[in-house]
């Protein structure tokens, strides 16, 4: 493992993209960063270790700090619906201003869940859940 670690992350959002652990640190040089990203190398030594097995464990926590100190803003979370035909189909990690998800919309929230509801009027909206008809009394309950 090298000393440094490299984190992409979104340039306008500052929401974390991906964590790069490389063998050797020159590999940092060749890291792939798409159009509205960019690349923060760190020391590997601030990136968090596992307490048991003592390997390295980047945390998403970690890189998230790493964003705040040197762009100095904390990023947001990057947990949004994925909805289709007005319905929320999945929830997933992703930035709505870079990622697109052919025939689909990406909306930023802490809270959807599938199968709520969308529209561009009242946004994400929770369905609420049917209540069971209640079964008829009276006649043979074995019949």
């Amino acid at each position: 493992m090298g000393s440094k670690v490299g984190i992409v992350y979104a340039t306008n959002s500052k929401i974390m993209r991906r964590i790069i652990v490389p063998t050797q640190d020159s590999e940092l040089d060749h890291v792939h960063v798409a159009p509205g990203e960019t690349l923060l190398v760190v020391d590997s030594d601030k990136a968090f270790r596992d307490a048991e097995s003592g390997k390295f464990a980047p945390a998403v926590r970690a890189a998230d700090a790493a964003i705040a100190v040197a762009t100095g803003v904390v990023p947001p979370s990057a947990r949004c619906a994925e909805v289709r035909d007005g319905k929320v189909v999945a929830v997933r990690m992703a930035d709505p201003e870079i990622d697109t998800i052919p025939g689909a919309l990406l909306v930023k929230s802490a809270a959807a869940e599938v199968g709520w509801d969308h529209s561009a009027r009242d946004g994400l909206v929770r369905v609420a859940k049917q209540e069971r008809a209640p079964k008829k009394s009276g006649g043979d309950p074995l019949a």
